[in-house]
């Protein structure tokens, strides 16, 4: 077994995946910065953000303190409007 520790601090925001621009929900807008992106508690959250501004092509982008660990996955495909 291993004894890689993995990190404990994630944060959860939401990425285009056409433009990579991360979504600041305060404004409605798009920005480059993910430091700057809205941090979402849950997987709820996020698809309720997707019903309420009709997102589609974005993804779930898990931010962990070392990048090493982020992982991307795929959310609110199809239907709706992109950045």
């Amino acid at each position: 077994m291993s004894d890689v520790q993995m990190p404990n601090a994630i944060k959860r925001v939401v990425r285009n995946k056409k433009t990579n621009l991360y979504f600041v929900e305060e404004t409605n807008a798009w920005v480059q910065s993910p430091e700057e992106a809205t941090h979402y508690d849950s997987l709820s959250d996020v698809l309720g953000l997707c019903q309420k501004y009709h997102l589609a092509d974005v993804e779930l982008v898990m931010r962990f303190s070392e990048a090493r660990y982020d992982v991307a996955v795929d959310i609110c495909v199809g239907g709706g409007k992109a950045a």
